[in-house]
Parts: structure tokens; C-alpha cells; sequence
């Protein structure tokens, strides 16, 4: 999974900008990574006759992250 990082100087938020370096998730994005793993393992690797990209879109998240 690719994932782009954007940020900007203190508090600002309109200079907002992708991250120039490293960065680490935090750690509230972690329920959100998961169910995007797991979906993508059962709708896009699992299935025997092929990926179901329609299903995978149509996956969403409900519940207290």
C-alpha cells in the first residue's frame, strides 16, 4: 500500500504539501489501515476466480476508529 504524507509549517493549514522526508503514521490511522488490509486481502488477493474490484470499493467502515 502506497500512502503519501502531507503536511505543513506549525499550524498553518493552507500551505499544505507532501511530506519531503520520512514520516510514520500515527497511531489513530491504524483501525483505518487494517480494515483497508483486510479488505484488500479478501476482495483483490483471496477470491479463486480473480479480484473483485467492485466489491472492494463498495467496502466501507463503520464504527469507532
Amino acid at each position: 500500500m502506497h500512502q503519501k504524507l502531507f503536511s505543513a509549517p506549525g499550524l498553518e493549514t493552507g500551505g499544505l504539501a507532501v511530506h519531503p522526508g520520512p514520516a510514520i503514521g500515527c497511531v489513530w490511522e491504524l483501525g483505518i489501515i487494517d480494515f483497508e488490509r483486510r479488505a484488500w486481502i479478501e476482495h483483490v488477493l483471496a477470491p479463486a476466480d480473480g479480484p473483485d474490484l467492485e466489491r472492494y470499493f463498495a467496502r466501507t467502515l463503520n464504527g469507532v476508529v
